[in-house]
């Protein structure tokens, strides 16, 4: 039951900072935060990342509704095992993630994004993410760091 804790709590941080973003005002200039290297705004994202499926939304909600299913299905039985700690995580991270934004596109028809980074990269900078997309690529990472060690 403790595993189910990680997910959760990831999709209710994120559930809470996408309500907060969605009240602030879009024509107000991006607020910069931590000396300007954080860029706080708002951004309603109809396609996955870097819009991809952005004109197909039915189908991108219905893929990833699918995947995501089958991610918690496979969480289900990977939390009865025992250890396997950091194939856990990166699991619980990612489904929490995915969930937070499944949801988003089931209810609003969009995914709200809401901070992006200021570097010396232009293109990157432009980039706006949420959450839930950071704890899908930080779980991705340990997933793969997990199938690296259990490899060698």
């Amino acid at each position: 039951m403790k595993w189910m804790l990680l997910p959760a709590g990831i999709f209710t941080a994120d559930y809470i900072m996408k309500k907060r973003a969605e009240s602030w005002n879009e024509e107000e200039t991006p607020e910069k935060m931590l000396g300007g290297h954080i860029i706080l705004q708002k951004l309603h994202n109809r396609g996955a990342a870097l819009s991809f499926m952005e004109k197909t939304p039915k189908l991108l909600t219905g893929v990833t509704t699918v995947v995501t299913a089958g991610m918690t299905a496979f969480y289900a039985y990977l939390i009865k095992k025992p250890k396997q700690l950091l194939l856990k995580t990166g699991v619980g991270m990612i489904l929490g993630g995915a969930w937070s934004n499944v949801w988003d596109r089931i209810t609003r028809k969009y995914v709200v994004d809401y901070f992006s980074f200021h570097t010396k990269c232009r293109k990157l900078e432009r980039v706006v993410f949420n959450l839930a997309d950071m704890f899908i690529f930080l779980g991705g990472f340990l997933v793969i760091f997990w199938n690296m060690l259990r490899k060698s």
